[in-house]
């Protein structure tokens, strides 16, 4: 429930923002938790990287959805590196130019992302 329903999220069930009733409501995201929270549950396990593309607008984006900070340097700085070098690989292969940032400064503020409960 990484700040689920907040600053860009929408009650409206006609919104294209809608939140949903309830954090992991409908099965795609519950099958995500339950996925992430697998992986997490193995002894040493974690997960190291997790991608929330969207190829419709041609972003490649990073947490933070809910707020435009950014994570901490050290973890903002890695994440940076891997959107960089996807939007580039992308670009030789095809010529599309994806922009890349975190959520919030790359597009808008939209909080509830799985970028952010995975982040977190």
């Amino acid at each position: 429930d990484d700040h689920h329903c907040g600053q860009g999220a929408s009650t409206n069930r006609c919104s294209d923002t809608y939140c949903g009733t309830s954090p992991f409501d409908n099965v795609e995201t519950l099958a995500l938790k339950q996925f992430g929270e697998s992986i997490n549950a193995r002894e040493g396990g974690s997960i190291l990287h997790f991608v929330d593309v969207h190829a419709y607008g041609q972003y490649w984006m990073s947490p933070y959805g809910w707020t435009t900070n950014l994570p901490p340097a050290q973890d903002y700085s890695r994440m940076e590196k891997c959107m960089e070098a996807a939007a580039t690989a992308i670009q030789q292969t095809n010529g599309l130019r994806f922009t890349t940032g975190s959520s919030a400064n790359a597009i808008y503020v939209a909080a509830g992302g799985s970028d952010d409960w995975f982040y977190s």
